[in-house]
């Protein structure tokens, strides 16, 4: 089965930076699959994680 095209149309170029989803292994492997697939095109994270490792206040 192939992705369903996105509904806000083509991805936007990207800059390069790189996205780690879910622990090494099984899980990242199948989120990663979803994202390329363009199943999966929304994520969470804790704001004190993105606080403590890029240095916001």
């Amino acid at each position: 089965m192939g992705a369903a095209p996105c509904p806000w149309g083509p991805a936007p170029p990207h800059d390069g930076r790189a996205l780690e989803l879910g622990t090494p292994g099984e899980t990242r492997e199948r989120l990663n699959a979803l994202v390329l697939a363009g199943r999966k095109t929304a994520t969470t994270g804790l704001l004190a994680e993105y606080v403590e490792e890029n240095g916001v206040q």
